[in-house]
C-alpha cells in the first residue's frame, strides 16, 4: 500500500511540475515589438556597364571583405561608388558563371563547365557534367 500512496504522490508532483510549466509559458508569454527606424547611411553604387538593362543576381563577401556581385554580364565588384566588371582575375572573365558562393570565407563560382575557386592556389576544379545547372551549395 506504501508504494501506491509513494508512486501516486510522484505522479501528483509530475503533473503539477508538468502544469506549472504550461502555465508560466502561457501567463507569460514573450513579445518582440519590432520598432521600425530611419538608417542614417547608405552607399548608392551606380551600375557601369555595356548594357543598360543588368539584372543583379547573388553578392556574396569573402574573409578579406572582398565583394563580388553576380550580374547578367557578369561578375562585379565595388569601385568608387560604381560597380564595374571584376578584372582580378582575367581567367574567370572569359567563364560564364552561373552561381557564385561563399564556402569557408571563400569565393566558388558555378560555371557551365565545372565548379572552382582561386583559394588554395586556384587548386579546386571540378568538372560536372550537367547540363543547364543554375545552382549549387
Amino acid at each position: 500500500m506504501e508504494r501506491t500512496i509513494k508512486s501516486d504522490m510522484g505522479l501528483h508532483r509530475l503533473m503539477f511540475l508538468f502544469l506549472g510549466l504550461i502555465l508560466s509559458t502561457t501567463a507569460f508569454p514573450q513579445k518582440y515589438m519590432d520598432i521600425p527606424y530611419l538608417q542614417d547611411h547608405a552607399e548608392k553604387y551606380e551600375i557601369k556597364t555595356d548594357r543598360s538593362m543588368t539584372e543583379l543576381l547573388e553578392v556574396s563577401c569573402d574573409r578579406n571583405k572582398n565583394i563580388k556581385i553576380l550580374s547578367s554580364d557578369g561578375l562585379l565588384q565595388p569601385w568608387d561608388n560604381k560597380l564595374s566588371a571584376d578584372q582580378q582575375y582575367q581567367p574567370i572573365n572569359d567563364m560564364k558563371i552561373l552561381s557564385l558562393k561563399v564556402y569557408k570565407d571563400q569565393f566558388f563560382y558555378l560555371t557551365d563547365q565545372a565548379i572552382l575557386s582561386n583559394a588554395w592556389a586556384g587548386k579546386f576544379y571540378i568538372k560536372h557534367n550537367i547540363d543547364q545547372c543554375t545552382n549549387f551549395a
